[in-house]
């Protein structure tokens, strides 16, 4: 029983002794891993290419070995380039080769490098073309007019390789059609490249141009009588018809207005089975004018006179003399001159001339008036100056005494007198220098002198020695 227990005990006493060996043997395998003395720590690099540009020509592109940019490599260790990364057609790619590092023996030690990539592109840029088609045009015949070539005229190709069109414009009808973008670039194997280039286009139109036909048309005038004036007379003067086509017009204008108007006209051409083919051509018309001419109307207005008194003078008398109206269609006088001032004036009145709807037709006519004279004739009136004598002092003698001895001014009407003066012993006539009358019109002070014949009585101014 003892032996027993005594086996236990050093069992156990064995298997704590191993345990606590074991924690330290990894404790100091981890700082010996730290130390790099055991899984030693892998040394970083940074590799990197260059950026590669240049412009398609069907050959490969090779983006260049790599090489350090940071960090270095270990004593007697080199890169080798087991792949350098290439590239043909046109685009933007990442310069990425493939390599190993080898040691001096020649042994692949990639593996102990911790290796961060930085590497460059290569572009291959899109070679540029310009390709060029030319416009053209005729007339329609019935037949197609076609386009089926395009050249190169900027830019050149890589050497085996060509343009091919590769289908027919084309356009029968009177009209325009650009011509299409239809063409491949291929390489000495037939191969298509179209996507290696950059093509500009100047490609034309094709036109087709309708055949012209003109048409004349014929003339007519008349003065206005509120009927509409047409004429259906056309002449086809230029332009041949094609095989089978018949042409056939209508002049489509009427009109009723006073005014030069275009005898315009529908025209239509048909084929031999009777389809409108007037698309086919250009039809051109040479209009006649319809021409109609005002009613002439001769209108005389009534005559007025009177002496001016601030107040206007009027005369709304009218009649026509000369010409009648259309039934149904009305005169009036709109608008009445007048005359207050001194002088002479036509009595022109304004005339409206209206249909039977009330409707305002006054240019359809043409009134000529026979105008009577509105007479405003200069209200006379005399003036009388004042006298006056004095001794000889050296100062003027002057004297602003005036009667208006002979007519009157009107209301409201008033003088306003410059005299004359002497100084020295003598005597002259007590003249007026200048003399103004003035109105009063909406309030405000207006010269209307005018409107007066003025004569004068002159009195005298005497200077004498004693």
């Amino acid at each position: 029983m003892n032996n027993k227990r005594k086996a236990v005990k050093i069992t156990a006493y064995v298997a704590g002794i191993l345990a606590v060996t074991s924690a330290v043997l990894v404790g100091v395998l981890l700082i010996m891993g730290s130390l790099g003395i055991i899984f030693p720590r892998k040394q970083l690099l940074t590799v990197s290419t260059n950026d590669v540009t240049t412009t398609y020509n069907a050959k490969p592109v090779f983006g260049g070995a790599p090489f350090v940019t940071r960090g270095q490599l270990l004593d007697g260790h080199r890169i080798e380039v087991t792949a350098e990364c290439k590239q043909t057609n046109a685009g933007e790619y990442e310069n990425v080769p493939e390599f190993v590092i080898l040691d001096a023996a020649g042994a692949d030690v990639t593996d102990m490098y911790r290796i961060n990539e930085d590497y460059g592109k290569i572009t291959i840029k899109q070679r540029r073309l310009i390709v060029y088609s030319q416009s053209k045009e005729k007339r329609y015949d019935g037949t197609p007019l076609v386009s089926d070539t395009i050249t190169v005229t900027g830019g050149s190709f890589v050497e085996g390789h060509t343009l091919v069109c590769d289908s027919v414009t084309s356009i029968t009808l009177p009209g325009e059609q650009n011509i299409l973008p239809s063409y491949s670039i291929i390489d000495e194997n037939g191969a298509d490249v179209t996507a290696q280039y950059t093509v500009s286009e100047r490609l034309g139109t094709l036109f087709v141009l309708p055949i012209p036909v003109t048409i004349a048309t014929g003339s007519a005038q008349k003065q206005y009588d509120g009927l509409p004036l047409s004429s259906n007379v056309w002449q086809h003067t230029s332009g041949e018809l094609l095989k089978g086509h018949t042409l056939k017009a209508a002049c489509i204008t009427s009109e009723t207005e006073v005014g030069d108007h275009e005898n315009l006209a529908d025209v239509r051409i048909y084929d031999e089975k009777g389809e409108d083919v007037t698309q086919l051509y250009e039809i051109i018309i040479e209009p006649g004018i319809l021409a109609v001419q005002p009613l002439v109307l001769h209108v005389s207005t009534g005559s007025a006179s009177k002496e001016y008194d601030g107040t206007p003078v009027s005369n709304k008398d009218w009649k026509i003399i000369y010409g009648t109206l259309v039934e149904g269609e009305n005169i009036k006088a709109v608008s009445f001159p007048q005359r207050t001032n001194a002088g002479e004036s036509k009595n022109e009145m304004v005339f409206e001339i209206t249909d039977i709807n009330g409707h305002n037709i006054t240019n359809r006519y043409k009134i000529v008036q026979d105008a009577g004279t509105l007479t405003v004739t200069p209200r006379p009136i005399t003036i009388q100056t004042g006298s006056a004598a004095k001794k000889y002092d050296g100062t003027p003698l002057v004297c602003k005494e005036y009667t208006i001895t002979k007519g009157s001014l009107c209301d409201g009407d008033m003088l306003q007198v410059s005299f004359t003066s002497i100084v020295n012993i003598g005597y002259t006539e007590n003249y007026i220098i200048d003399i103004t009358v003035y109105g009063n019109e909406e309030g405000r002070k207006t010269d209307v002198t005018v409107n007066y014949k003025i004569t004068y009585d002159y009195g005298t101014l005497t200077v004498t020695a004693e």
